[in-house]
């Protein structure tokens, strides 16, 4: 978790993954986590990629988080405002994660420096979503796509066209002239 040698976590931080199943293989497809769902699993992602696939209020396809290896995640929705996933967590590929039941993980933010460990956890998951929303709001669409492709390849081979599309924020005609330019 990149935390200092002398971090008072530390012993914690241990204890933690050594708590974790796996690696498990999870089939392309599959939701780790469904809408409606108020799990508060933690994973960590060794293979494959997961996005969160939803729809907006006109029933169009919605991306806001996608994850690939070496990143953590969880039901973010249910970890900030303790509400129930807004939309499932989907395989998009066969995925190996490592998962650390709830039950485990409730108990340990109870120790101490369980809340520091929450905190941390949060603002990595945070700063990949934000880093998304950074590039969608600040590079252009095709720019966005070749960071994508440079230094997520994951996410460009497990999304679809129109999932790629959504994770950018264009319409599926502006994405299918994107990549002519690719």
């Amino acid at each position: 978790m990149g935390l200092p040698k002398n971090s008072s976590i530390k012993p914690l931080v241990h204890y933690m993954t050594s708590q974790f199943e796996g690696p498990l293989t999870i089939s392309k497809g599959s939701e780790l986590v469904v809408h409606g769902d108020a799990s508060t699993h933690i994973y960590f992602l060794i293979e494959g990629s997961v996005a969160e696939i939803g729809r907006d209020d006109h029933g169009g396809l919605l991306i806001p988080t996608a994850f690939q290896p070496g990143q953590w995640f969880f039901n973010l929705q249910r970890h900030t405002t303790g509400k129930t996933a807004q939309s499932p967590f989907v395989c998009l590929s066969m995925v190996q994660v490592m998962r650390l039941d709830q039950t485990l993980w409730e108990q340990l933010i109870q120790e101490p420096g369980g809340d520091e460990l929450l905190f941390i956890l949060q603002q990595r998951i945070l700063n990949q979503v934000r880093g998304h929303f950074r590039r969608m709001l600040h590079e252009t669409p095709l720019d966005h796509y070749r960071w994508i492709m440079r230094e997520a390849p994951a996410l460009v081979k497990g999304f679809t066209r129109d999932q790629m599309a959504a994770y950018l924020g264009v319409s599926r005609a502006t994405f299918f002239r994107l990549l002519q330019k690719v």
